[in-house]
């Protein structure tokens, strides 16, 4: 993309994408007058734009002189339209005030034109994706099917759509169609604890776990949907029997990396009842001692706020609401509780020793 927007060619070849942008399809002989530039020049620009994959044949009329003279029309391919979503005007320093002002206007409308074509041709391979699993009847909390569609409807959400899945679903209505069903299978993995950073949610870097938390990621509310459909409830039931073993198995390995994290200050008997004990009162996750586990981090996946830490003799929670912690853990371990406006900590000791 780089290479497209700099060096020798970068003049024209944002010429040709934003006449095609303005009239769709176009003869090398019209580009060269209306650019102009020589047809010699055009001529090979188109050539090699095509055979990148920029520009295509978008059909024939008959030529202006000799109607049994066909001419080809060309217009911007999928990837050249997600070339001109990312155009950059190419200044330089000798550049005049007038000059830089004249590249980012033709670069604004470059952007512009192709941010609004590739928006309509997600919205109705959308559209179509939405009547063939009937979406938009399916009943959720907060209404995520509306949610979803206002993201892929904001410039924002299109350029997120487009960071994420490059070209391939504006190619065409089964590129299209076939992206959107993918991204049902993708939010479903993620809603199982599968970390995708190739794929962050929003098509942004997300920081480890931010994507459970964060109410408006597009990726949960098409989990959502799809966990309340008739039809794509099965994907989400067929996810969990098949990660039933591996979760199994991860589970009983975090059992026993809690037990060792805590069997030296706390002694073995403690230590294996907290295990299976939830951090959190009035909650009980499925995996328990997973969910504990990552509470030893810093970076905690599960509440950034709430952290446990082993010293000398004593187990430490830190946390910003005591009364979250269960009473199990309390009677054990020292709380230091964090005041949010003040910064100030308050520790409490544990009830037993």
């Amino acid at each position: 993309m780089k290479s497209f927007f700099s060096g020798k060619h970068a003049s024209n070849n944002r010429g040709i994408l934003k006449e095609l942008l303005l009239s769709e399809s176009l003869n090398r002989h019209t580009l060269s007058k209306r650019l102009e530039v020589d047809y010699t020049t055009i001529h090979d620009r188109i050539r090699e734009l095509s055979r990148q994959g920029i520009v295509e044949e978008k059909g024939q009329r008959p030529g202006e002189k000799n109607k049994k003279q066909s001419t080809v029309l060309w217009g911007i391919a999928a990837l050249g339209l997600w070339l001109a979503v990312h155009a950059v005007p190419m200044i330089s320093r000798e550049d005049s005030k007038s000059s830089r002002e004249r590249k980012e206007r033709e670069t604004r409308t470059i952007r512009t034109k192709a941010l609004d074509e590739c928006k309509a041709r997600i919205l109705q391979y959308w559209r179509v994706f939405t009547e063939i699993y009937e979406l938009d009847s399916v009943e959720t909390e907060g209404d995520a099917y509306r949610e979803f569609t206002k993201w892929l409807e904001s410039d924002k959400g299109t350029l997120e759509f487009l960071d994420t899945f490059g070209a391939w679903p504006i190619a065409g209505r089964a590129a299209g169609l076939g992206t959107f069903r993918r991204m049902i299978d993708l939010s479903l993995a993620i809603r199982h604890g599968a970390w995708l950073q190739a794929l962050p949610a929003s098509g942004v870097e997300y920081a480890y776990g931010e994507w459970l938390k964060d109410p408006k990621s597009p990726y949960r509310a098409l989990a959502e949907i799809a966990v309340q459909h008739e039809k794509l409830r099965k994907l989400d039931r067929t996810l969990r029997e098949t990660d039933a073993p591996l979760n199994a198995y991860l589970e009983k390995a975090a059992y026993n990396d809690v037990v060792e994290e805590l069997r030296v200050p706390l002694g073995q008997e403690v230590a294996e009842r907290l295990a299976r004990t939830p951090l959190l009162s009035g909650k009980r996750p499925v995996n328990v001692s997973s969910q504990i586990l990552g509470y030893f981090s810093k970076d905690s996946f599960f509440n950034e706020i709430t952290w446990i830490r082993v010293e000398a003799g004593r187990v430490v929670i830190l946390t910003d609401d005591r009364d979250e912690i269960s009473e199990q853990w309390k009677e054990y371990c020292d709380v230091e509780v964090l005041d949010a406006r003040t910064l100030r900590i308050r520790r409490i000791p544990a009830r037993r020793v």
